[in-house]
């Protein structure tokens, strides 16, 4: 007949008719033995390795005098045991710097954009805060707003690898000073143009010194964007090569809106350095507080 247990850890109930049955007292007594020992707590100066012994379920405090951090083992396999950082995550109002004092796995709350950041890694006093990312295809490579007003604005992309993405998604929130002055808003690439139409001209093998225009005249304010594509080399062409589709819009006494596309040849995919931002007048700026980010599609 099957035999009643405890609802938490199975221990064996028999009834009152049953004879004492060893087996079943030290089935009770391993499990137990067990559990207690899973609520005591081990400590230690350094942080737990695969080499420290405990059982699934254990806490491990590491307490070095200058701060405390909880661990949990969360698998066993023969000798190796697998030790899961518990520490609480760190809110504040702004992003993580490399000077943000964290432990390996340990999250990292930005309440104001809502972005989570995880620490991957210790060198010394540096500190590694990654992106965690919702969508693993969709990546933020660059978020950067102006803090003084500038005739250019140049977005460095030597540290992007673009090898692993077959998109770059641009947009730039903007506005021009003095005010009311700009005539247009251009793009390039590495300071330099492409073979650019706009779609209501459809221009061939017409190469202009920029690889996107905005249609932001006289414009007070504007919104651009850019789709970036060709990272992935075909035959022989190791650069792409890159096809840009943009459009922008702006308003100043009334709206305005265009849009076009670009083909620009690179030798190869590495000389890739920079997009530039800037308007067509050597006195006319992009303002203070314009914001520029970059976002990368995993292939």
């Amino acid at each position: 007949m099957s035999i009643a247990t405890t609802p938490n850890y199975g221990l064996k109930k028999p009834d009152g008719s049953e004879k004492m049955n060893p087996a079943q007292f030290n089935y009770n007594a391993d499990i137990t033995d067990a559990e207690l020992y899973k609520k005591r707590v081990i400590t230690g100066a350094s942080a737990p390795t695969t080499a420290t012994v405990g059982v699934k379920g254990q806490f491990y405090l590491m307490d070095d005098g200058t701060k405390q951090v909880l661990y949990q083992c969360v698998a066993v396999a023969g000798s190796v045991y697998t030790w899961q950082n518990k520490a609480p995550c760190i809110t504040a109002a702004s992003a993580p710097s490399s000077n943000t004092v964290g432990t390996i796995g340990q999250f990292y709350l930005n309440t104001t954009t809502k972005n989570l950041y995880k620490c991957t890694a210790i060198s010394g006093n540096v500190y590694t805060w990654d992106t965690v990312v919702p969508d693993p295809n969709f990546v933020k490579l660059m978020d950067i707003t102006t803090s003084a007003n500038a005739l250019q604005v140049d977005l460095d992309v030597t540290g992007i690898d673009l090898t692993k993405y077959s998109m770059l998604h641009v947009f730039a929130s903007l506005a021009v000073t003095p005010m009311g002055t700009a005539t247009a808003l251009y793009a390039k690439i590495n300071n330099s143009g492409g073979y650019f139409a706009e779609t209501m001209y459809n221009y061939s093998n017409y190469f202009r010194n920029f690889v996107a225009q905005f249609g932001c005249p006289s414009n007070d304010l504007g919104i651009a964007r850019m789709d970036i594509s060709g990272f992935t080399p075909v035959g022989s062409v190791v650069s792409g090569p890159l096809l840009i589709k943009s459009c922008g819009a702006g308003y100043s006494s009334g709206n305005y809106a265009r849009d076009g596309f670009a083909f620009k040849q690179l030798s190869k995919l590495s000389d890739f350095a920079s997009i530039n931002f800037l308007t067509n007048s050597g006195s006319v700026y992009i303002a203070a507080g314009s914001r520029f980010e970059i976002y990368g599609v995993k292939r």
